[in-house]
């Protein structure tokens, strides 16, 4: 268990989820140092559009979550689609980035 960010996800019980909580993930990706690397922090380590899919993933309010496109949460689309315009959750599969990987693959293949 020493592997997870917090020990516990209710608000008073976690002091490093508590800084999240209140602070952001980006923040506490910021002053938080990678395990192996000495005084490296994550967010030297970590992409900047990893760091968006965890924060939206992350996110402390449900109804703003992010999701992976499952149809419980874009009923109307099918699993991947979940366009954010239609639906109370954004899809990590409608973020830029990942738009542009898609188009990169289908130009190679």
């Amino acid at each position: 268990s020493s592997d997870y960010p917090w020990k516990n996800t209710k608000r008073g019980q976690c002091v490093l989820f508590d800084c999240v909580h209140q602070h952001g993930l980006r923040s506490f990706i910021g002053k938080r140092r990678a395990r192996t690397q000495g005084d490296v922090r994550l967010h030297q380590v970590l992409s900047q559009e990893l760091v968006q899919v965890l924060e939206g993933l992350l996110e402390m309010d449900p109804a703003e979550r992010m999701c992976l496109g499952e149809s419980c949460y874009c009923p109307s689309s099918s699993v991947g689609a979940c366009p954010s315009s239609s639906s109370r959750h954004s899809s990590v599969w409608s973020m830029h980035w990942i738009s542009d990987i898609e188009e990169e693959i289908r130009v190679i293949v």
